[in-house]
């Protein structure tokens, strides 16, 4: 499986450092604190404010570790067939007559190149498929 390689680090950091900026910028400047403040005193503290920002930032950061964490980057399926192309694969290079017995490859368009699964335009024939 291939990845973005530096840019995955690159992107997960730029999005923890959105969220810290945004939950500041959301905190400072909203109404929120201030609606707080009338309930409960202590939030008309400025420090205060900072730190329910600070807490609220940790609380979602270690959400999108746990997500990051639970969903997997290649799905189950996709991982399974790529396992599988590999062992074929694997199995042609050691033994050619094992080609014989590997499955054949999915249908190709030939004349206009498209994918199998285009639409035709409507004044232009249906393509045929040749398998190769």
């Amino acid at each position: 499986m291939t990845s973005i390689g530096p840019w995955e680090g690159a992107i997960k950091a730029l999005s923890v450092c959105a969220l810290g900026v945004n939950l500041g910028y959301l905190g400072l400047t909203s109404g929120f604190f201030d609606q707080l403040g009338h309930y409960l005193p202590p939030y008309r503290l400025t420090h205060v404010r900072v730190i329910s920002i600070l807490v609220a930032e940790h609380i979602l950061v270690a959400l999108r570790v746990l997500v990051d964490w639970l969903v997997p980057d290649v799905p189950d399926a996709v991982r399974v067939e790529a396992e599988r192309e590999e062992y074929i694969q694997e199995r042609i290079a050691r033994d050619p007559r094992a080609q014989e017995d590997a499955p054949a490859p999915p249908p190709v368009v030939s004349e206009t190149g498209l994918s199998p699964f285009a639409m035709p335009a409507e004044e232009e024939a249906t393509p045929t498929v040749q398998t190769v």
